[in-house]
């Protein structure tokens, strides 16, 4: 594949036979898109395209080993029970669904009325970012 430059500024990426020519009949079926593309190419005004790197796909959330550090976390059984219960419930509920909108709403509005000592919050994000949850555990 070969990225023919036109004099408007704009490029096409063209696809090129075995020995590297381009295929400019399979590219396109207007007369004047090809003979620009032509005369572009004839002019040198082309470079060998080469395709960007893919980015690396994301890390997956391990949402059990995430629910399973909480779970032991000394700090954070310490933090739960002071919460009334209904509200607890729905921040064990949002993190069993594996839901980080919820779980970081429901945090949010919990953290307003009952914060954490700041070196527990630390240690969760910890634990979130070790675990590729999108979770932001702050006071």
């Amino acid at each position: 594949m070969i990225k023919i430059f036109l004099p408007s500024g704009l490029h096409h990426l063209v696809p090129t036979t075995s020995d590297g020519t381009p295929e400019l009949a399979s590219y396109s079926n207007s007369i004047n898109t090809l003979a620009a593309l032509q005369a572009a190419y004839d002019e040198g005004d082309w470079e060998i395209y080469t395709p960007p790197e893919s980015e690396p796909p994301l890390p997956q959330p391990n949402w059990p080993e995430f629910r399973l550090s909480l779970m032991v976390s000394a700090s954070f059984r310490a933090w739960a029970v002071t919460l009334p219960d209904d509200w607890r419930e729905d921040l064990k509920l949002a993190a069993i669904a594996s839901n980080a909108t919820a779980l970081q709403g429901i945090y949010d509005h919990l953290v307003a009325y009952y914060p954490p000592p700041p070196p527990a919050a630390a240690e969760w994000q910890q634990i979130a970012t070790a675990n590729h949850i999108l979770v932001v555990f702050d006071v």
